[in-house]
């Protein structure tokens, strides 16, 4: 297999950095709440479908939601909702970019989880100093909406994804994952344990 040109040990797991979508709404929830942004009874209201935007172009939802509050918009996945909580609208101030990038930091996007197999790559959590390095323009609102609904430059490994989530389950504890529970010598007698590492 290993010499197979049709083989591949590829891990995507670990090393596959992908678009997370939608997945980034819980995430984005708890920055605002924790900011005081919102609470879980804020309405929105999405009777548009999306928003009409500065420069006359229209950011599409995938559907018209209607007055929603943060259950409605996790549960229903709406778009507007999550434009709005993180890039702002109108008098609605969100979280801005800068604050985003923290708190998706926070939940361990964007840097090595640190497992105990080889391979792992970083996933990309983007600024708006590297947008404008790298691209020679500056970072738009449309920029912030797009990373607000899990889109954009914003890259992610699966597991990195699957920490994040497991922190807003239990309560906000960020482990590092591990794979090995310990090491036995030739008796199975423990030489070392590994313990749960926050």
């Amino acid at each position: 297999m290993i010499n197979s040109a049709n083989s591949s040990f590829y891990n995507r797991s670990i090393s596959g950095e992908y678009p997370i979508g939608s997945t980034i709404k819980p995430i984005i929830a708890s920055a605002a709440l924790q900011e005081g942004i919102i609470t879980s009874k804020t309405i929105i209201n999405d009777d548009k479908g999306g928003l009409l935007l500065g420069d006359g172009t229209f950011k599409k939802d995938w559907a018209i939601h209607g007055s929603t509050d943060l259950n409605k918009a996790i549960a229903e996945s709406c778009d507007t909702y999550f434009y709005i909580v993180g890039g702002g609208y109108q008098n609605f101030k969100g979280l801005g970019i800068d604050k985003i990038d923290y708190y998706l930091n926070d939940f361990g996007l964007g840097e090595i989880t640190g497992i105990d197999i080889p391979g792992e790559t970083s996933g990309f959590v983007p600024t708006a100093d590297w947008k404008k390095e790298k691209t020679g323009t500056s970072w738009y609102p449309g920029d912030t909406y797009n990373i607000s609904i899990g889109q954009g430059y914003m890259k992610a490994t699966p597991l990195q994804l699957a920490i994040a989530t497991s922190a807003i389950a239990n309560g906000g504890k960020l482990y590092v994952p591990q794979l090995v529970n310990s090491i036995l010598d030739k008796n199975n007698n423990s030489i070392k344990v590994f313990e749960p590492e926050i």
